[in-house]
């Protein structure tokens, strides 16, 4: 009978060493952003999303290439997915296509007409080119859409 506890006890201990050992190596991913979208995509292949959160990462250092990689595997996968048209047309308008940032973020709005920032953006890239009365449609519709998307813009990122 004491054998038995005493190897259920060992069994115990190694169960929770196995989980320990877990825990701390996802901390480290968890303590940088760059090793934790690696390992979701490593996680979840075929996922847009963990290419998606690296393009972000990358365009947040000012990779802006390297985002833009990310957010077209990510579209690969979902052609659909609106917020990987938002974030390519914002890198498209970083890298001063705005053309193709206009396309993408178009889409953007076919794909989700609510999605607030991407008409914002939208109307940006119009702004930049020149194009004011579609410019002001966009940013109206954006500020209809979302009454605090100018103060959360004040505290966002560039």
């Amino acid at each position: 009978m004491k054998i038995l506890q005493l190897f259920g006890n060992i069994a115990m201990i190694v169960l929770i060493g196995c989980y320990s050992m877990a825990a701390v190596k996802r901390n480290v991913a968890w303590g940088n952003e760059h090793i934790l979208t690696t390992d979701n995509i490593y996680k979840s292949p075929g996922k847009a999303r963990p290419y998606l959160n690296r393009g972000l990462f990358y365009f947040n250092k000012n990779r802006i290439d390297d985002a833009i990689r990310e957010y077209l595997i990510a579209l690969q996968l979902d052609p659909d997915y609106a917020y990987a048209r938002n974030n390519i047309g914002v890198a498209y308008y970083n890298k001063g296509y705005l053309d193709a940032a206009i396309k993408e973020l178009t889409e953007a709005i076919r794909l989700s007409p609510g999605y607030a920032e991407a008409h914002y953006n939208l109307g940006i890239a119009y702004g930049e080119k020149g194009l004011a009365q579609e410019a002001y449609i966009e940013i109206k519709k954006a500020m209809e859409l979302n009454k605090n998307l100018a103060e959360e813009l004040k505290y966002s990122k560039p």
